[in-house]
């Protein structure tokens, strides 16, 4: 058994952000991939003469629909700032254009956004964070957290095959749940198990029934919303221009998603300026330069989950989360574009600041964790025996991916109350389903979590849109919390 003092889940610019500002304790990632490193459109920083912090905290306010935590807006837009200026003097290249290129991006009121090879801002970010890592980083799933009373322990790791218990402060900085969704921009494994594992120990939720959905997705590939900030144009079937195409996201989706059939004008736009979205597309058999781009929106970011203070606290002992999985109020009802990587960075620092002390364990800690570790070796080996079982395999992909378009079709990006309370039912049925992995069914947890958000806020605010109450409503100022009652298991608003 080991004991750290610090162990971080995640492999994205949050998780990374605290390895860089510690050097004692152990980074766990369970794939390479993650959204940080897919991120096309850049970061969101007021460095022009031109600009200010106060600038983008209004604009952070105003996207967010009066649901942002003006003081983590406040950090994020300041700390970001004096964050990105010192990155930019350790070496990191951002594009230039007769000094830092500027981008603009949907909700800005200034061009800010920066970019580095284009498109490929997410890649070079990460591997510049991850060359400043200081703390070990392990190949591991996190698939349990070990909790006496209201204080976390440690947490039960799968690596390589094997089940094993490490003692110490935990930090969940595992991504959003996008993945969960038919039609999505994330890599397959953001399922939000992660959150669902800080809820299943106690963890307080936050804001679950906000889900940002990219507009401009074509088979499952992302067309980075920087390219609208060049000129490039939205068109119906009928080669119509429909929508001012620098909106905040939730606008732009939902006229999108009201057309017969929408279509990027990208054909004025350089190649060379957005590389991977030209390779890509010309890989799928489209060339933006001389044809127009079909395009739909996608489930994309969730800015819900974990409550957080603003250092990354939780409501547990021990217990921190950082990054998407995270709700520290920054985003509000709808995130502002390109302010993902900011918050990571600048909310990862102030979790990697903090002095964490070493958690004393007794043998009753070691028991629970022993206790904890038998009882995964034996759900890990049930699940290996059913995918050997082809029939229960196939069943169990079935059931899942018609979970994924239930979820897609009454949680989507116009939501109906009628519906969502037919889907409630429905999830609950389907959380008893033994086909279906633990990460799959913690999947469908959350989304029971989010519908029941949805159906408990009726208006419509940012990216929760309800037919049945399309307006805004003052009373609905206030975030919508979610906490377990560990006796029973049973949740409540």
């Amino acid at each position: 058994m080991e004991k750290e003092v610090i162990l971080v889940f995640g492999s994205g610019v949050a998780g990374l952000s605290i390895s860089m500002h510690r050097e004692e304790g152990l980074l766990f990632y369970e794939t390479e991939e993650s959204s940080s490193l897919k991120a096309q459109g850049g970061i969101a920083v007021a460095i022009h003469k031109d600009d200010s912090p106060k600038l983008h905290f209004d604009d952070t306010m105003r996207v967010g629909e009066d649901l942002c935590n003006k003081e983590a807006v406040k950090i994020l837009v300041n700390e970001g700032k004096k964050l990105v200026l010192e990155l930019m003097k350790m070496g990191l290249e951002f594009d230039k254009e007769e000094g830092v290129r500027l981008g603009m991006e949907g909700g800005h009121s200034k061009s800010r956004i920066l970019h580095i090879e284009g498109d490929h801002t997410g890649k070079h970010f990460t591997k510049f964070l991850l060359g400043q890592s200081l703390i070990e980083r392990r190949k591991g799933r996190l698939l349990e957290l070990i909790k006496r009373k209201d204080e976390i322990k440690g947490a039960i790791v799968e690596k390589k095959g094997e089940v094993e218990i490490y003692f110490g402060n935990a930090v969940i900085a595992t991504g959003g749940c996008s993945a969960l969704y038919s039609e999505t921009t994330n890599p397959p494994n953001n399922m939000g198990e992660g959150i669902a594992i800080a809820y299943e120990s106690g963890a307080e939720m936050e804001s679950m029934e906000f889900l940002q959905f990219h507009p401009t997705v074509y088979k499952s590939f992302l067309i980075s919303e920087a390219m609208r900030g060049e000129g490039a144009k939205l068109v119906n079937d009928e080669g119509k221009r429909f929508i001012d195409e620098l909106r905040p996201r939730d606008v732009v989706s939902r006229a999108i998603f009201q057309q017969k059939g929408t279509f990027l004008d990208a054909r004025a736009i350089p190649p060379e300026r957005f590389p991977q979205v030209f390779g890509e597309l010309k890989r799928k058999g489209i060339d933006f330069t001389k044809e127009l781009v079909p395009v739909e929106p996608s489930a994309h970011y969730f800015i819900g989950g974990i409550k957080t203070g603003l250092r990354g606290q939780t409501n547990l002992k021990n217990l921190f989360a950082v990054g998407e999985c995270a709700s520290t109020g920054v985003h509000g009802a709808n995130r502002l574009a390109s302010n993902s990587l900011l918050e990571g960075l600048v909310f990862g620092k102030r979790v990697g600041k903090l002095k964490f002390a070493r958690i004393a364990i007794d043998m009753e800690d070691k028991g629970i964790a022993e206790e904890a570790k038998e009882k995964w070796e034996s759900i890990l080996e049930d699940e290996k025996l059913k995918l050997r079982d082809k029939e229960e395999l196939k069943e169990g992909r079935e059931a899942y991916e018609e979970f994924r378009l239930k979820l897609w079709e009454n949680l989507g990006i116009i939501r109906y109350g009628s519906r969502m309370g037919e889907f409630v039912d429905y999830v609950k049925s389907m959380e008893k389903n033994e086909l279906l992995s633990t990460k799959e069914r913690r999947g469908i947890l959350l989304a029971k979590l989010m519908v029941e958000s949805a159906l408990a806020r009726e208006e419509s605010r940012g990216c929760h849109f309800r037919k049945d109450f399309s307006e805004k409503k003052k009373e609905f100022e206030k975030t919508i919390m979610k906490k377990i009652q560990p006796k029973t298991g049973v949740h409540e608003q």
